[in-house]
């Protein structure tokens, strides 16, 4: 990332492609394969993205489709492919082709004796899932909660603000060339990482006893860069626990309490931000995804949010697919239909705000947000 940057500017990045910072953004893969595999640099002359080459697969028709385009940080808010961000990489030309959009009929395959259409759909798993997501008014947001929790907005303009780009939020493209403005916040995965570490399933019964444990007793920076790949993850926390001069976990129950508070928290700060960013005010927020069965976590989050939960579809990731292709055959008329149809289809579950978080323990996590580089690196 420091050395695309020195050849054109974060700010500059940030101003053409309003998409966030992460080591494992396209752009800086192929600046590490410039580097190393010049080779493969001389002979390459087509990018596919792993939805676009399974497109491709079916059809024998070469495609880059738009939402998964936005993620490359390499197209432009305008579009268009940005052929200085290709020469930054180290890239000497444009490898993509033009995006096409989510819902597009890129081709056909042979099935048989039929001819059967291949339709690309929002191709980027949070895009088909904000497209499953039944949004129904500016003041709700989306959760799309597993291994990472994405917590944003549906917008019709990017946000790209200083501000937008000193809070790192992205303006990945949605389905109909909307934007998905939202922040990655580290998800479950330090729920699984403890799973397999203490050899055990993350059931009812045990969040259950993690609803029982000692409230905000203990709590984390989800994202600091020691829990995204720690060889122990309570051993992470305990560390993170002792720096910050906190008790440390003693019971499993204890350690799933921390993560899912820590969670919420975050959750917590991030729609504060949404709020400050859009002029919006927001009423409601629709957890979707395998962490939407958190019963907990969900509970939590009104509790820390101070609003309306709404949880599921599970598979919403799935259903935005679908509707996308229903959509392009003219089996569903427009994206507000299939969310109508979604809310009539699934029944979701609603929790309110049944607690506050003590002024004591926000104050802890924002002080916590603000020193967690300092701690990684001491």
């Amino acid at each position: 990332m420091e050395r695309v940057a020195s050849r054109l500017s974060a700010a500059d990045i940030y101003r053409i492609t309003g998409i966030q910072f992460q080591p494992f953004n396209t752009l800086y893969q192929l600046a590490a394969m410039a580097e190393q595999e010049l080779e493969w640099t001389a002979q390459a002359r087509h990018l596919l993205m792993i939805p676009d080459y399974l497109h491709y697969a079916l059809s024998g028709v070469l495609s880059n489709e738009y939402t998964e385009a936005t993620t490359t940080q390499m197209l432009g808010l305008n579009g268009r492919w940005h052929e200085g961000l290709f020469q930054a990489a180290g890239i000497p030309e444009i490898w993509m082709q033009p995006p096409v959009d989510a819902g597009t009929e890129v081709g056909q395959m042979q099935l048989g004796s039929a001819a059967v259409k291949v339709i690309a759909p929002a191709s980027h798993d949070t895009a088909s899932a904000v497209a499953g997501t039944p949004l129904e008014g500016p003041g709700e947001a989306f959760l799309s909660s597993g291994t990472w929790s994405l917590l944003g907005i549906e917008s019709e303009v990017p946000i790209v603000s200083e501000l937008a780009m000193r809070w790192n939020f992205t303006n990945e493209g949605g389905y109909g060339r909307r934007y998905r403005v939202l922040k990655n916040i580290m998800g479950l995965w330090l729920l699984q990482r403890l799973s397999q570490e203490f050899e055990v399933v993350i059931d009812d019964a045990l969040l259950n006893r993690a609803a029982g444990a000692k409230s905000w007793r203990s709590i984390v920076n989800p994202n600091d860069a020691r829990f995204m790949n720690p060889v122990s993850m309570s051993g992470a926390i305990r560390e993170y626990c002792r720096k910050t001069q906190q008790p440390e976990p003693d019971t499993l129950p204890a350690y799933v309490r921390c993560v899912l508070e820590s969670l919420a928290l975050s959750y917590a700060v991030v729609t504060e931000q949404i709020e400050a960013l859009s002029g919006r005010q927001l009423t409601m927020i629709h957890i979707v995804g395998g962490g939407s069965r958190n019963r907990l976590l969900n509970q939590l989050c009104a509790d820390s949010c101070q609003l309306s939960i709404s949880s599921g579809p599970v598979e919403a990731s799935a259903l935005g697919n679908l509707c996308a292709q229903m959509i392009t055959l003219g089996e569903i008329g427009s994206l507000d239909e299939a969310r109508k149809l979604i809310r009539q289809s699934f029944v979701p579950e609603t929790f309110q705000p049944l607690t506050t978080v003590p002024r004591e323990v926000t104050d802890r996590f924002r002080q916590y947000l603000e020193c967690s580089s300092t701690l990684y690196k001491s």
